[in-house]
């Protein structure tokens, strides 16, 4: 009959259906009996405090339920209280969460803007460090090359004044083969004089010869002055006009 009528449906599922709907009766006349009853205990509850109200005080009923009262109120304010309390400590926590991550934050911040801090030192300090061995190095080669000129300066004066010193051996010698007596005006100052002096190596020219000996043992000294800035005693009259031409 129910195939018939619910052709949509397998017999499997009006089966089902049929088992569920007589189940579902079952609950709902058990339903109806716990209604009833309740209803029943509560007709009897109803006149036994009839009962216990035609035998007590108004007064002592009205107590109890003040009382009663009182006590959900407090329940209430405690449950509210407590409430009120975990809600206070949650926000606490997530205050106290949230400022250790700013200061994780701002230690991490702190830390590395001192890593990087310590970098540019690092960093300028190799600059200066590599500024200074390049000064030094240009400083030394300035004084190497000073003292190389000094050198060569030097050697130049000293053929000069070998060429000079041949020369006037030459002079003395032609005016010794010729027998002429060299004429010298007279000196203005009265001191005793010796032409062999003139072969002689000077205290100056003593010290301009140590920079060879300086030179091979590996020290470059100090640039030294131009010959014609070189602090001399006055030439005496005798040897003025006289050149190495």
């Amino acid at each position: 009959m129910l195939t018939a009528q619910l052709p949509d449906l397998t017999s499997k599922k009006i089966t089902q259906h049929v088992r569920w709907f007589e189940e579902y009766e079952k609950l709902r006349e058990k339903n109806k009996l716990a209604i009833q009853r309740w209803k029943e205990s509560k007709l009897k509850e109803k006149e036994r405090r009839r009962s216990s109200e035609r035998k007590g005080s108004i007064g002592s009923l009205d107590t109890n339920a003040e009382n009663e009262l009182r006590k959900q109120e407090i329940a209430l304010w405690k449950k509210k209280k407590e409430q009120e309390k975990e809600e206070q400590e949650k926000r606490l926590q997530e205050k106290r969460e949230a400022e250790q991550l700013q200061e994780k934050l701002e230690r991490n911040k702190h830390k590395k803007a001192r890593e990087k801090i310590e970098i540019m030192k690092q960093e300028r300090q190799r600059c200066e460090e590599s500024a200074k061995a390049e000064q030094k190095l240009l400083e030394a080669e300035i004084r190497r090359e000073r003292a190389e000129e000094a050198r060569k300066m030097i050697k130049s004066y000293r053929k000069m004044d070998e060429m000079h010193i041949e020369k006037l051996k030459l002079l003395r010698l032609t005016r010794k083969d010729k027998r002429e007596p060299l004429q010298l005006p007279a000196p203005r100052l009265s001191a005793p004089r010796n032409p062999d002096r003139l072969l002689q190596m000077t205290q100056v020219w003593r010290a301009k010869c140590k920079i060879d000996e300086m030179e091979s043992r590996g020290k470059f000294p100090q640039p030294t002055l131009h010959v014609r800035n070189i602090p001399h005693l006055k030439v005496p009259e005798w040897r003025r006009g006289m050149s190495a031409t």
